[in-house]
């Protein structure tokens, strides 16, 4: 972490990292470009939701691997999917008011990370903006650079 000035803001720097940023960085073979690599570089704490854990592990065995979570497990904390979550993610569901059944289930895996997110009071970083945009309460970026505008935006913290 580099020396803070005179007049430096304290950054909250946690994130959560939605299921896309990790599936971009398997393809694009770890590359320390990808918005995973910055987020291991920038970030404090880096959280995954217990329904992104999901999806990655699953895309995996699917494919037959063991593991897409385990190369990178060290430097995730993984949140529950608990009663807590689940009742932030009902919530979202209720301010939507989604038309119809099959509306909500396209989008139950996001309305639950966005529930995790809001629970959590962490932003979110991942490819897929739109997925969450009519989502109130959550910050989402689809990039490193944009998701730390966002937060010194809202950041009030003291200066030193």
């Amino acid at each position: 972490m580099g020396e803070m000035g005179i007049g430096a803001v304290l950054l909250d720097k946690r994130v959560l990292v939605d299921t896309d940023p990790i599936v971009v960085h398997y393809r694009r073979g770890g590359l320390h470009t990808t918005p995973l690599s910055q987020v291991l570089d920038t970030f404090d704490a880096i959280y995954l939701s217990a329904i992104s854990y999901f999806e990655i592990e699953r895309g995996a065995k699917e494919a037959g691997r063991d593991s897409d979570i385990d190369p990178i497990r060290e430097y995730l904390t993984l949140l529950p999917f608990s009663g807590e979550e689940a009742s932030e993610a009902a919530s979202i569901c209720g301010e939507l008011k989604m038309a119809s059944s099959k509306e909500r289930s396209g989008r139950l895996h996001d309305i639950m990370v966005a529930g995790t997110a809001r629970k959590h009071d962490l932003p979110i970083l991942t490819d897929n903006t739109r997925h969450y945009e009519d989502i109130d309460g959550i910050i989402v970026a689809d990039t490193v650079s944009s998701l730390l505008e966002v937060i010194r935006a809202r950041t009030r913290g003291p200066t030193l």
